[in-house]
């Protein structure tokens, strides 16, 4: 049975992959839709861009230069067959190494409990904070985080690297030290069709994990509105097996998302199949 939906989540993470390298030479270049501060509006393809600027070519005016600071709203028009996914820079729990925009941020909870949020700083570095509010029930203590991460964009639309740590403590108890992981991430493909693989060590005060955790998560656009998504996680150098396994999607609504699918873990020592359901949701905020 465990085999099985390895299988599934391969399949998954395959088909992602068949999808960005046909999305690669099948798609037309995406056209957007750029109003500035002084109120002009450019209709053309990004050329080039960095954190400060894009090169944005027009059909009458040619290539034009334009600030970051300057831009009102930029709205995808046409390109792909598909609106722009404001969500492709996560998965179930973890992001990928796209980033977020500038001004941008999301908040996302999940089954109640799981709580955080994520802002874009720059275009490149973000940050974000959780909590699960166990304070709520009877003064328990409660598990706090923060996620400073930086994206790297190596080609756009294309390829891409981030790293990020997660520092977390226990908020109302006497705990010396943080816990958490510092992770690398490699993401080929776009905001709708992705494939990442990262690796992550974690640390307890001073003291690091001697095996990393690898992931392996993609993202497939199915629909409009529509993601098929896996996220899954293996803990190397040891010799039973261990996988937690995440198969879903993803319900775009614009003004928020809706998460569904299963958490399936795989331990050595588990010998009955058992899933626990997944539900969450993510609302974005600030410059879309």
């Amino acid at each position: 049975m465990k085999t099985q939906f390895v299988v599934i989540s391969f399949l998954l993470v395959l088909i992602a992959g068949q999808t960005l390298f046909a999305q690669q030479t099948e798609e037309k270049p995406q056209v957007y839709r750029i109003e500035t501060v002084d109120r002009n509006v450019y209709t053309g393809v990004i050329i080039s861009e960095t954190s400060d600027a894009i090169v944005f070519r027009t059909e009458n005016l040619g290539d034009l230069t334009i600030l970051r600071r300057n831009i009102v709203r930029q709205t995808l028009v046409s390109g792909g067959g598909k609106s722009e996914n404001l969500h492709g820079n996560r998965y179930f729990i973890l992001s990928n190494s796209l980033g977020i925009p500038k001004g941008s941020g999301y908040y996302q909870n999940s089954w109640i409990f799981f709580n955080q949020a994520h802002y874009g700083i720059t275009n490149n570095i973000s940050i974000g904070a959780g909590i699960i509010p166990l304070f709520l029930f009877a003064g328990t203590a409660s598990p706090i985080w923060i996620v400073p991460s930086v994206s790297i964009p190596v080609s756009r639309d294309n390829f891409s690297l981030g790293a990020n740590a997660i520092i977390a403590t226990i908020a109302g108890e006497d705990v010396e030290g943080s816990v958490g992981f510092l992770t690398f991430t490699a993401t080929l493909g776009n905001r709708n069709n992705n494939l990442s693989l990262g690796l992550g060590y974690g640390y307890a005060g001073n003291d690091w994990a001697q095996s990393p955790l690898v992931s392996i998560s993609g993202m497939v656009r199915t629909g409009q509105r529509h993601h098929l998504m896996t996220e899954n996680y293996f803990v190397s150098g040891v010799d039973a097996f261990n996988l937690v396994s995440f198969l879903g999607g993803r319900f775009d609504f614009r003004a928020m998302s809706l998460d569904y699918g299963l958490l399936i873990p795989m331990f050595e020592g588990i010998d009955n199949f058992f899933a626990v359901p997944w539900l969450g949701i993510a609302v974005p905020f600030g410059k879309r």
